[in-house]
């Protein structure tokens, strides 16, 4: 193994995230678990030119292993997605890499409190913050202390999500990486909603998801589809039936071309929220069109 398979692998995690970001896990998990198999597996095995190449390939397989993770959530397959985390923290330790080992751990939290495991959520959000502090990059700890913050919500901890945020903001601050600051802040602003949500604060929750929306790169267009189903939801659950109706149509003009487990699900939720207010013209046309792209009639009112 020389250098050579370090840049080959790089240059192909940059293009799985991308797609990833832009049209969601379903284009993309299949080809990646087979290019993990195939050519990523097999050559930590392989002798390395130096120590220094084969640390540098066991961090991007981490990376690329933490992606397959992140894209079996995205695609709600949550074992497969545990596994690869596992895996992807076995590389990071091996490598002697704590961000990657921090990030992959801090996704963790997220599928255990998607899935109801609270108490799991926080301890691995508190776990990826003690490993973010060895390296003190500022974008991951405030990646991993907003996710913290979340966790404590989400297990109904009243007064530590708030400290949560307030270190998240404070790391993100001093953070200089043009290249992920506008994902950090987008993801920040996301933290603070759910935050919000869980500590019934509502308007509150839909300043900062708008904010979320705002900072999402236009490359991320599956986070900015499913942030803006979680806005509409918001919206009517405070009375705002019209204003909802409009962000659910702009979440769904960019559905076609997402392919996301995350999505399918925020798509069919979009009937079980609209159900009470059914009989409008404005619901009836939403109703069609969420119909026509979940490729079903729509049942009858009634």
């Amino acid at each position: 193994m020389d250098l050579s398979a370090v840049t080959a692998a790089s240059t192909m995690l940059r293009i799985f995230s991308e797609a990833d970001s832009a049209y969601g896990a379903g284009h993309m998990r299949s080809a990646l678990v087979e290019y993990l198999k195939t050519t990523v597996e097999p050559l930590p095995a392989a002798r390395a030119t130096s120590p220094a190449v084969r640390r540098e390939f066991l961090t991007v397989a981490a990376q690329l292993s933490y992606l397959c993770g992140f894209m079996c959530f995205d695609d709600q397959l949550h074992d497969a997605a545990q596994a690869r985390c596992r895996t992807a923290l076995g590389l990071a330790a091996e490598a002697n890499d704590p961000d990657t080992y921090a990030i992959a751990l801090r996704a963790m939290s997220v599928q255990a409190h998607a899935v109801g495991h609270c108490r799991p959520a926080v301890e691995l959000a508190e776990s990826a913050v003690g490993a973010a502090s060895v390296n003190r990059s500022p974008e991951v700890q405030a990646f991993v202390a907003g996710q913290l913050a979340v966790a404590h919500a989400v297990a109904g901890n009243r007064r530590a999500p708030t400290a949560g945020l307030v270190s998240a903001e404070r790391h993100f601050e001093r953070a200089t990486s043009s290249h992920v600051i506008g994902v950090y802040r987008a993801s920040l602003a996301h933290q603070r909603a759910v935050v919000h949500i869980w500590m019934e604060n509502p308007r509150a929750a839909v300043s900062s998801m708008k904010e979320s929306i705002r900072s999402r790169p236009a490359t991320e267009a599956r986070s900015k589809v499913i942030t803006l189903a979680r806005l509409a939801e918001l919206k009517l659950r405070a009375g705002q039936v019209e204003q909802a109706v409009r962000t659910w149509h702009r979440s769904l003009d960019g559905y076609p071309m997402i392919r996301s487990g995350r999505a399918t699900t925020a798509l069919g939720a979009l009937r079980s929220c609209l159900r009470p207010y059914r009989g409008a013209h404005e619901l009836n046309d939403l109703l069609d069109r969420a119909s026509a792209l979940e490729g079903r009639p729509r049942r009858p009112a009634g």
